[in-house]
């Protein structure tokens, strides 16, 4: 089981602002920085063999958990 918390901008990458801005910061700071969509997670996560990807939304974290079973 991995639990993952991250800023997560939707797929079209044009919000919410607190991941865009996030994002932003990634790309200043570090030469691949960048912060990544559900979309890009789900893929990578099935590439590695997780089958169970889900999301859990919760007033105290900006962007949903991703919580995925192998």
């Amino acid at each position: 089981m991995l639990l993952i918390a991250e800023m997560i901008p939707n797929d079209d990458r044009t919000g919410p602002p607190q991941p865009m801005l996030f994002g932003l910061n990634m790309l200043l700071h570090a030469p691949d920085g960048d912060a990544f969509t559900m979309k890009e997670y789900r893929e990578w996560l099935r590439a590695a063999g997780f089958k169970q990807v889900k999301t859990i939304r919760t007033p105290r974290a900006p962007s949903p958990l991703i919580l995925a079973q192998k």
